[in-house]
């Protein structure tokens, strides 16, 4: 397990998918998944898009009583049925790690989370849940500054349980800003005083650079 923090706009997303990308995403054995605005209030929203990626790889290893089980957050596996009250979520978890267990036996090697700090509760405790048990590795990555407290405890226990370490990912220096001018080929753009000039305004965060 690795932790993957930083500001909005210092390129989280887009080294998690040049890091798939190196490591067997087009073959499917590395999958990105994202939460998003709003996943706050939708329980299990990212752990069912989790799900749902493993479809296309485990599909017709999952039994029709794990299918079942999974419908409430899958409703393409069978009849739509409600969310998992807490005397069923046994059989429910059950259902989930058999899933990715199959994947797994599948040829899957990891899954990446990005936007941590946008997900759901219900998710979170889940997938500390399933990242603690070391059967895949898995890689978190959020804004420091906005995680919620179940993202938060999720990081946590997994810091304790598996010592995952935390990458914090910085702005750009002068010098890295000078050679990302350089690499963009416009016109007119470049220099040590340019760049300068654009990291003072920018404070490094590649984003802000790129719009300004």
């Amino acid at each position: 397990v690795v932790m993957l923090e930083g500001e909005g706009g210092l390129g989280k997303s887009r080294l998690l998918a040049d890091f798939a990308a190196a490591h067997g995403a087009a073959q499917g054995r590395v999958l990105v998944v994202g939460a998003r605005p709003g996943d706050a209030t939708l329980p299990y929203g990212v752990l069912s898009r989790g799900l749902r990626a493993l479809l296309p790889r485990v599909g017709a290893a999952l039994v029709p009583g794990v299918r079942s089980e999974l419908a409430c957050v899958l409703p393409e596996l069978g009849d739509a049925r409600p969310m998992p009250a807490e005397a069923s979520r046994t059989r429910f978890v059950q259902a989930v790690e058999y899933a990715f267990d199959a994947a797994l036996a599948a040829g899957l090697d990891g899954l990446l989370i990005d936007d941590l700090h946008l997900a759901d509760d219900a998710s979170n405790e889940l997938l500390a849940q399933l990242a603690s048990q070391g059967r895949l590795r898995w890689l978190f990555a959020y804004r420091g500054a906005e995680l919620r407290g179940s993202a938060r405890a999720l990081i946590e226990s997994l810091q304790e349980a598996r010592r995952a370490p935390v990458l914090h990912l910085a702005p750009l220096g002068v010098p890295q800003v000078a050679e990302l001018l350089d690499s963009l080929g416009l016109p007119g753009f470049g220099g040590p005083a340019q760049a300068q000039q654009l990291h003072r305004h920018s404070g490094g965060n590649p984003m802000f650079l790129l719009e300004a």
